[in-house]
């Protein structure tokens, strides 16, 4: 038997969901707003004529990005940078899983990431 909720209950989930839902939106307007700036031409997105839908709609600030060096040198440190901390994080991660593990008989165990096997180090 499903017992039906309070009055008061009620009334927690739908003020609940609106101040929610406010601080959702307070939180992707401004992200819109730009958005649709970058993809507006450049005397409506200085004249102030756009808002959350873009204004004579181009794509000059997206080529005049990307036909740029430093976009390119940026780029390729990023990428860089989540390459080396992906691999430091997944050898630290496989140590810690290795020195944490234990057989049956109270050994210690080493695991190998190449192939996924589990080693004793008594071996």
């Amino acid at each position: 038997m499903v017992k039906s909720k309070s009055f008061g209950a009620r009334v927690f989930v739908v003020v609940n969901a609106l101040v929610i839902g406010l601080l959702a939106a307070s939180c992707l307007i401004p992200l819109i707003h730009v958005f649709a700036i970058s993809l507006s031409d450049k005397s409506s997105a200085s004249g102030g004529l756009v808002a959350l839908w873009p204004v004579k709609f181009t794509l000059e600030s997206y080529k005049y990005v990307i036909n740029r060096a430093p976009f390119w040198t940026a780029m390729l440190v990023s990428l860089k940078r989540v390459l080396v901390g992906v691999s430091l994080n997944k050898a630290v991660i496989v140590g810690a899983i290795g020195a944490t593990r234990t057989l049956h008989d109270g050994m210690k165990v080493s695991m190998d990431c190449r192939q996924g096997s589990v080693q004793s180090l008594a071996e």
